[in-house]
């Protein structure tokens, strides 16, 4: 038996066995089993309730018959594996042998043969029914799969019961034995769900069991693999192996998230009602955190956030809830784990009584499932530990349009909405913003959590009030964001549900100048409970302006001047040049529209009221933390504003009443009144996007924030040496040097997408090491896109560099000139190496020519073409980039439809606009990084060599062109209908071949040729402007026009200039030839003449064209005319020598 089979036995004594057709039946003959046999002492008993498989396995072997029904033994076969004959050509059989060697004889003493055997041994799972309405259980599986789990139930008398997990039937012998084998319920005939289990025979592993019904048949397999408890003695066929299939868990333990595989939802806890449900398929921060604690059985205690335990009422049967404070039997949940269908980490929960948790109405959680089937399987895992996003934020409460504050009170730490509708440092918070929209307010001061408690005011009064001494968050310091709280960067009305209590903030009013913040449910639908949570992470906005004063429309504005002391209205703009800085501002923007001025002498402009009870501005305050240094600027058309004081109210305005360095003061005027008055309108002028320098040493790191991203971003430079640093009195950066890593670059936009394409390193993979400076555009040594007034992060790198995209790397060596050039205002970076080294995954290492490009965050560098005129579909050609190339290419990213018309080579400065999802894809092309797919539009200004054919894929008409200067654009947004266009200026030194076998000549000549080229797939064309002097070889005779060039032929349409007067328009085709055509008029009062004379131009089959003349005539004497004979020359001198023979004149001529 071994083998791991066991076997068992029903309480009236019968045994089941599987009949030939796979059907479990029950015996009625009675056991033949020793009695002292059953009463051995058994070996522990699997644990009940368990779930098992029960398998049987029967070794068997049958002697092989032939058609007659006769016994086919064995035949001896010879070395060559032939049968081996007798005498008389019979087959000799393999005989069979005693103990002795000798050959065994039957009782005729006759050899006894070795019959052929054939393996009939059989075994299987027992299965339960597929469906009810056919109950008969068999023994057909292979292996363990669901319907072969079963619950082994010990009754405690040595008998137990069989349990189908997949439905709660119970496996039950027909008649109690002697039968079938059928499942049901216990409602009728429970006895026969009821068998004695033997176990501790010798012929038994402590694993193996037989079964025996209550009249003592046992539970057997059949050779069909069926099922029946029709055996009378116990055999190998009665025996069946226990194979318990719950494993061990490795459930992790400590805090866990715990899912539902069902529906994909997190558990979460719920204050309100005690329960738990599994609604959302996000975790709710701290209500889907538990505590999991195991115990040395297996099982596991599950404890909330509250400290408080799972509880299943009763054992079982009823709701989970978690308020039990400590846990014991009902608090304990078996782990099932290891059965078919569950993987790593998923499991079933069995509570005391047995039964397993599972989802219920409305998705909350009870211990009420009673098999498998209904159990829910649930995935508990490890909690990831998220680092929420800190926001620096302000919260202004919607109704009044105040702030909410932390200032106020002192030690009692209440938080206010501050009356004035102002904030400053007092009304910023740092918001913890969780992956599910939860929500975590902080101090940003004292690190203080934000909290929701009841305390008694000092005004006596009783409520929960929100206040900041928190040192931890919990579930009163976390709020549940309802809404969206921005769209497009633009604040959304919210309501902030405290987690602990399920209420909503309120705005709670005493004594009108003070308010504080309490809670109810009834704030949840309340219009009065909205807040907009305003990011500050991208303010103050820091800019340099000029502010120019407009006193009356027929006067030039005056600048206002900062100073010392009073800020004053009149320095004319032609001044301003003689030293910018002392009229300049630092306008500090605010999220709520308000501003800040400081002065170059380094103090903030605020409203001060002078002795006259009337307000002035001066400019000598040390910050601009205080109502008083906030402005407020207001559209006023046609560029100009009007500017008002936050603290004084909206209808407090600037003032420049005379010109001369008056004050500015603060009118009292309505808004319709200001726009009737000239001095109360300003213009601002914004200089540059400037950084406090403060904000950029941090200990030993140098963080540089990106000004033009509209959210908190920067790049930092790690362990800086060496550094010192230069302000302006602003506060602004002017300088800095030292010697830093450089870690990353900036992670935004098209840079986000390098970055995880590979990204930047050392080669050697440790952050870049860099000289670092602060210059302007144009003390760079790299030939960067730069605006030379303003200045840049410039760094030259000492340990070398690489950098990777895809498949391909970049790499310069520490010997190389290698720098590196961020404009943390768009922000883009600008890479030059002279010792660039390229490699692929398919390729080695290549040196190349010196390399320069750059990567912009957004598409902001601009292409701005040197021949604006050249052609294009836009109309107007310029555009914004997000990658800058410099140096020798190939045309990169011409579509497949536009491959047949041109190829082309650059050597330029070239802007791409790509597509950052296509860089991800990638295809190859000729420039370093940027996929062939990924152009979207490529400008390029630089030298251009290209090959053409305007025919297509439909013929040849290739010609090639050089030019020296040129701007080309290439569109391929649509792929379907893309466009190239390029414009060109070259002085050629050799003859230009031209499609149709013509050749725009050169030899010795003065040549400038312009050209414009646009391909499309409908209509290609080139035009070659031309001048060319000493045409033809001939001094002083001159060819200007344009080439027109086609799929189908060349036009031309020009002038040939012969000496400095006659001109000759020439036109036509390669097809028809270039002519044109001209009168020349001459005589005396005696006799006229007039020449007709055809310019013909021969290009193409000589380098040196052919200019033919050809002439006809017309004399007048006395009166009378009549065609003459006449020619056409062309002199040394260029000059064109026209002559007619008149009659009775002679020949005559002249010289034009």
């Amino acid at each position: 038996m071994g083998n791991g089979t066991y076997s068992a036995q029903s309480s009236s004594g019968f045994y089941l066995n599987v009949r030939p057709n796979g059907v479990i039946g029950a015996a009625d003959i009675a056991a033949n089993l020793p009695v002292e046999v059953v009463g051995l002492e058994a070996p522990p008993a699997p644990a009940s309730n368990r779930f098992v498989s029960l398998h049987a396995s029967v070794d068997k072997y049958e002697e092989l018959r032939d058609a007659d029904d006769n016994v086919v033994y064995q035949e001896q076969l010879d070395e060559e594996g032939d049968p081996v004959l007798d005498d008389y050509g019979n087959v000799v059989y393999k005989t069979l042998l005693d103990e002795n060697g000798d050959v065994l004889l039957d009782e005729y003493d006759q050899p006894v043969f070795d019959p052929v055997l054939v393996d009939v041994s059989y075994e299987g799972f027992i299965t339960a029914a597929l469906y009810s309405s056919y109950p008969l259980v068999v023994a057909n599986r292979n292996a363990v799969e669901t319907r072969t789990l079963f619950h082994f139930m010990e009754m405690g008398d040595g008998t137990a019961r069989i349990q189908v997990a997949k439905n709660s039937d119970y496996l039950k012998a027909e008649g109690g034995g002697g039968g079938d084998v059928v499942q049901g319920n216990l409602q009728q005939n429970s006895e026969w769900a009821t068998f004695k289990v033997i176990r501790g025979l010798p012929m038994l592993n402590d694993d193996e069991v037989m079964f025996r019904t209550a009249n003592n048949h046992y539970l057997n397999i059949t050779p069909e693999r069926g099922l029946e408890a029709t055996a009378t003695t116990y055999g190998e066929e009665t025996v069946f192996r226990v194979a318990e299939l719950e494993e061990p868990h490795s459930l992790p333990k400590g805090e866990v998230t715990i899912v539902a595989k069902s529906t994909q939802n997190y558990l979460r806890t719920y204050v309100t009602n005690g329960m738990v449900r599994a609604k959302y398929n996000e975790p709710t921060l701290i209500l889907s955190d538990f505590n999991l604690i195991n115990n040395e059985d297996s099982s596991i205690y599950l404890q909330s956030t509250f400290g408080t335990y799972f509880t299943a009422l009763n054992g079982g049967g009823e709701l989970i809830r978690h308020d039990v404070n400590t846990p014991g039997i009902y608090e304990r949940f078996e782990v099932v784990s290891g059965l078919p269908g569950l993987g790593e980490n998923e499991v079933l929960l069995r509570s005391e009584s047995g039964n397993y948790l599972k989802i219920g109405d409305n998705d909350w959680i009870e211990a009420t499932a009673m098999n498998y089937e209904d159990a829910e399987v649930f995935v508990i895992a490890q909690k990831v530990v998220e680092i929420p996003q800190e926001i620096p934020v302000a919260i202004r409460h919607v109704s009044t349009g105040n702030y909410l504050s932390h200032e106020k009170h002192g030690g009692k730490r209440y938080i206010d909405r501050d009356s004035n509708g102002f904030f400053g440092d007092g009304e910023t918070f740092t918001m913890l913003l969780y992956d599910n929209g939860n929500v975590q307010f902080k101090t940003p001061d004292e690190g203080n959590y934000l909290r929701v408690e009841e305390t008694t005011h000092y005004y006596g009064i009783t409520q929960n009030f929100l206040r900041h001494h928190a040192t931890e968050a919990h579930l009163y310091e976390t709020f549940e964001m309802i809404g969206s709280w921005e769209e497009d960067s633009v604040p959304l009305p919210i309501k902030l549900k405290v987690l602990g209590s399920g209420e909503c903030l309120d705005s709670y009013s005493l004594n009108y100048s003070l308010s504080l913040y309490s809670t109810s449910i009834e704030a949840c639908t309340a219009l009065d409970s909205d807040f907009e949570i305003i990011d500050l992470s991208a303010f103050p906005i820091l800019e340099m302006v000029h502010i120019k004063a407009v006193p009356n429309p027929n006067q030039d504005g005056l600048y206002l001047d900062p100073g010392e002391g009073y800020l004053q209205a009149g320095i004319p703009y032609a001044y301003v040049n003689i030293d910018p800085e002392d009229y300049s501002f630092l306008m500090s923007t605010y999220a709520d529209g308000s501003f800040s001025l400081k002065g170059h002498y380094g103090h903030y402009c605020k409203v001060y009221r002078q002795q006259d009870t009337s307000w002035a501005v001066k400019c000598n305050a040390s910050n601009d933390q205080s109502s008083e240094t906030r402005f407020f600027a207001s559209d006023a058309g046609n560029g100009q504003v009007t500017i008002s004081s936050v603290h004084l109210g909206n209808n407090m305005y600037f003032k420049s009443t005379d010109a001369g360095y008056s004050y500015v003061t603060i009118y009292n005027i309505d808004m319709d009144g200001v726009l009737g008055y000239s001095d109360t309108l300003f213009q601002i002028y914004t200089l540059e996007q400037t950084v406090l320098a403060s904000y950029l040493l941090v200990d030993n790191r140098l963080v540089i924030p990106v000004l033009d991203t509209g959210i908190s971003e920067m790049f930092t430079l790690e362990n800086l040496t060496g550094a010192t640093m230069s302000v302006t009195n602003f506060g602004t950066l002017d300088s800095i040097t030292g010697i830093a890593d450089l870690p990353s670059l900036p992670d935004i936009g098209l840079l986000s997408t390098f970055s995880s394409l590979g990204g930047f390193s050392s080669p050697a993979g440790s952050p870049v090491r860099v000289e670092v400076s602060y210059v302007r555009g144009n003390e760079l040594r790299s030939n960067f896109p730069l605006d030379n007034n303003l200045k840049y992060f410039d760094f030259k790198v000492i340990t070398g560099a690489s950098m990777e995209i895809g498949n391909m790397s970049l790499a310069s060596p520490g010997s190389s000139e290698t720098e590196i050039a961020i404009d943390h205002r768009s922000p883009s970076v600008f890479f030059y190496t002279d010792l660039p080294i390229i490699s692929t995954a398919t390729a080695e290492a290549i040196d190349v020519e010196p390399i320069a490009f750059g990567i912009s965050g957004k598409a902001n560098i601009p292409f701005n073409p040197l021949i604006a005129d050249m052609p294009s579909r836009s109309g107007n050609p310029a555009f914004n980039g997000t990658v800058w190339l410099y140096g020798g290419i190939g045309l990169p990213g011409i579509p497949e439809n536009l491959e047949d018309y041109i190829s082309a080579t650059l050597d330029a400065n070239v802007i791409i606009d790509v597509d950052p999802a296509a860089m991800m894809q990638g295809s190859p092309s000729s420039i370093p990084f940027v996929p062939t797919n990924a152009i979207k539009q490529l400008g390029a200004n630089g030298s251009l060599s290209a090959e053409l054919n305007l025919c297509g894929e439909n013929g040849s008409c290739s010609f090639s062109i050089d030019l020296a200067t040129a701007s080309l654009i290439l569109n391929t947004e649509d792929l379907n209908d893309p466009w190239l266009a390029f414009s060109g200026r070259v002085e050629p030194s050799e003859p230009i071949n031209l499609p149709f076998g013509l050749k725009i000549p050169v030899n010795g000549a003065n040549v400038s040729l312009a050209v414009d080229t646009y391909i499309d797939t409908s209509n290609p064309y080139a035009n070659i402007a031309c001048k060319i002097s000493d045409f033809a070889g001939l001094p002083g005779v001159k060819l200007e026009g344009s080439f027109a060039i086609s799929k189908s032929e060349v036009g031309f349409a020009g002038l040939v200039k012969l000496g400095p007067f006659f001109k000759v328009s020439i036109s036509g085709s390669s097809e028809d030839g270039f002519k044109g055509e001209m009168t020349q008029k001459f005589g005396t009062k005696d006799w006229k003449a007039e020449v007709n004379v055809t310019v013909t131009i021969l290009l193409g089959e000589n380098d040196i064209p052919d200019v033919g003349l050809s002439a006809r005539g017309k004399g007048c004497v006395a009166g009378k005319c009549d065609s003459v004979g006449a020619s056409a020359s062309i002199e040394s001198d260029g000059r064109l020598r026209v002559c007619a023979n008149i009659p009775g004149i002679g020949k005559k001529c002249d010289k034009i």
